[in-house]
């Protein structure tokens, strides 16, 4: 490749190129197992807001709630009722248990932990109670972590302990386990806000010989088992699914490492129903003050409800459907962990399960998006470029709330709307930059204001304008006379007059020729009275180029100017090869122009039939006939300006008159 030889992106690669860039920022920032730096932090939370706001454009709907779940809510009102602070003795709970079981329950789920002494007479009567509905109760457990204990290969100890501190009976000899850990796999990094749930755990220690399997279920999974007939041994955990039987969960969330001993631990994103499960008091349970059937074929799960004592005991959550979208009647987004077992359950019911997009899918769906945007932004820069962009967007938005409701499938939208935001504004910006600037030399402010409303790309196009050529009268003998620097100071001063003029009319300058000027009126944008602004602006600056001009020293200079102008067709736009263009415009009514400012030699404004014949109700005029032009085989007829009206006159000549005159 030659020195100094530049390589350069065709423009019409531009668009898809900086879609694919922004699709690719997408796919690289957004999901939570790739994105592990610290500075994505920020960007995570952001989308992860965006998520929970998915869930709360969802209608409050009860029946998207198992209806046979339901809880058995110990509250502070409870407290006061029973006269008992959480957790009441044990025996109070095998007056519960007992009082299900008579109404006809199919399964008992105790999120409770006794971890304080009992006495031998509670122990004894929560004990007789679960002996008479055997493996109908699930209990929770949780996971012994000691660095101090190790195994024979010397891997520090991780076992299962019960959730009951039993001296005197063994509690978990005919109940199910499953335990109660639930925020260890959050999407944000905190245990207070839930989006996906664990749905099993590897079990390398435990202290009891005979639990089933290598795999440990979480509360809610062990009652789904229960509730199908089947055991943790028909737990299979597989790198994309988890099978409890023949219900298979996809391992949608990350993978999360347990921080103790490095075990895996599935889990998965929750569909969370959109209303609660429901509540029955604690108290009203005890007292057997229920109607009969409530708990008939159900799942009763018993732990702390409202939001006082769950605050107290540590047990308050938000989900991802109650952050921006608290439940009817209660004025808090904050639910008992009780609940959010119990609605995991309903979601392993349910299938009740969200879906990442895969990474290519998110990433096609992000680039046609992408492309769409740009390419509206660079193609239209009037007011449909915003609009066509908006619109871009919201169907964006639409696609992934169908996605979300319809598929259960979460198409990131915060961050790809971000990014194709932040891109398409700084586009359109450097876009309107460099239109500003390949115009701003030509025309006035009017008309680049005009330009930046109707059209983005004014390519070289055939117009009907009116030419108007302006030339200095005896400059090469003015120029003979004096300095060059004071030639072209002078001159400067006067092309500013004329500039100024012709910017004030709605004119673009094409270009300047030493002493003279080129402008068109009706091009680059189209103008219905091209013929009057530029006849007047050519009276104008005539007049104007009489005034002298007061050179440094105090001497006073009159460059007058004479103006030829035509009306015609012509092509304008940029002309030019791909290094270096301009605008300017081409046509015979060009040439035209320029030989009509010379017809006299003197510093007056000489215009064609054409254009006579659009402005006559405004000028007088002194009729020359035909003359015969330099370049042209046959004689043009044209008239002189003696005088301009800038309201339009009801005795102007009338266009038989107007033959008549050429005549002459």
């Amino acid at each position: 490749m030659p020195i100094g030889t530049r390589l350069t992106l065709p423009r019409q690669w531009f668009t898809p190129l900086l879609a694919a860039v922004v699709a690719t920022l997408a796919v690289l920032i957004w999901p939570p197992e790739r994105g592990t730096a610290l500075f994505l932090a920020p960007l995570h939370y952001v989308e992860w807001m965006g998520y929970d706001a998915l869930f709360a454009l969802r209608p409050y709907d009860p029946s998207t709630v198992d209806p046979r779940i339901v809880i058995v809510g110990y509250s502070a009102e409870t407290e006061l009722s029973l006269a008992h602070r959480w957790p009441p003795p044990r025996d109070v709970h095998a007056r519960v248990v007992n009082n299900l079981v008579a109404d006809g329950v199919q399964l008992i789920v105790f999120d409770v932990s006794f971890q304080d002494a009992s006495t031998p007479q509670a122990d004894t009567a929560l004990h007789e109670a679960l002996l008479a509905v055997p493996n109908r109760v699930i209990l929770p457990c949780t996971f012994h972590r000691d660095l101090a204990e190790t195994d024979r290969a010397g891997v520090p100890s991780k076992r299962l302990v019960g959730a009951y501190w039993d001296d005197h009976v063994d509690f978990e000899q005919n109940a199910r386990l499953g335990f109660g850990e639930m925020t260890r796999a959050t999407a944000e990094g905190t245990t207070k806000h839930i989006r996906s749930c664990i749905l099993v755990n590897y079990k390398q220690g435990w202290d009891r010989p005979d639990t089933e399997g290598d795999w440990v279920p979480s509360l809610p999974v062990a009652t789904y088992l229960a509730m199908t007939g089947q055991s943790p041994a028909d737990i299979r955990v597989y790198p994309k699914s988890v099978w409890l039987g023949q219900l298979r969960v996809p391992r949608t969330a990350p993978t999360v490492r347990d921080s103790f001993d490095g075990s895996a631990i599935p889990a998965a994103y929750v569909r969370f129903p959109s209303a609660p499960a429901p509540i029955v008091a604690f108290e009203r349970v005890y007292r057997n003050e229920f109607s009969p059937g409530t708990f008939t074929n159900t799942v009763a799960f018993i732990g702390v409800t409202g939001s006082e004592l769950a605050k107290a005991t540590n047990e308050q959550f938000t989900t991802a459907a109650t952050r921006f979208a608290p439940y009817p009647g209660r004025n808090t987004p904050y639910i008992a962990g009780v609940e959010v077992q119990a609605q995991i359950l309903s979601a392993l019911r349910r299938h009740g399960f969200m879906h990442q997009l895969p990474l290519l899918h998110l990433w096609l769906i992000v680039f046609v998006f992408a492309l769409a945007a740009t390419y509206v932004v660079r193609q239209f820069m009037n007011w449909r470029g915003p609009v066509l962009f908006a619109a871009i967007i919201a169907l964006y938005l639409a696609t992934s709330i169908i996605a979300f409701h319809q598929w259960s499938t979460h198409l990131p939208w915060v961050l790809p709307s971000a990014l194709v935001v932040l891109t398409a504004s700084t586009l359109a910006w450097m876009e309107r930059g460099s239109l500003r600037k390949k115009w701003s030399g030509y025309v006035s402010p009017a008309v680049m204001q005009m330009i930046m409303q109707h059209e983005g790309d004014l390519g070289a196009k055939r117009y009907d304008a009116t030419v108007m050529f302006g030339d200095i009268r005896n400059f090469t003998g003015f120029s003979e006379q004096h300095t060059p620097e004071t030639v072209v100071r002078l001159l400067n001063r006067h092309l500013e007059k004329l500039t100024t003029i012709i910017y004030d009319v709605g004119g673009t300058i094409d270009k300047f020729l030493g002493d003279g000027i080129l402008a068109v009126f009706g091009a680059p944008l189209p103008q219905a009275d091209s013929a009057r602004r530029a006849v007047r602006a050519a009276w104008l600056m005539r007049e104007a180029a009489l005034v002298p001009i007061v050179d440094d020293d105090g001497t006073a200079y009159t460059l007058a100017t004479g103006f030829g102008i035509t009306t015609g067709p012509l092509v304008a736009g940029h002309v030019g090869s791909q290094r270096r263009h301009e605008f300017t415009i081409i046509g015979d009514t060009v040439n035209l122009a320029s030989r009509l400012q010379g017809v006299t030699g003197q510093p007056d404004v000489i215009i064609d039939l054409p254009t006579y014949a659009l402005v006559r109700r405004h000028v007088a005029v002194e009729p020359l006939g035909e003359v015969t032009l330099k370049g042209k085989s046959q004689p043009i007829a044209c008239v002189k300006v003696t005088a301009w009206y800038d309201d339009p006159r009801d005795d102007a000549a009338a266009p038989v008159e107007e033959e008549t005159v050429m005549a002459e």
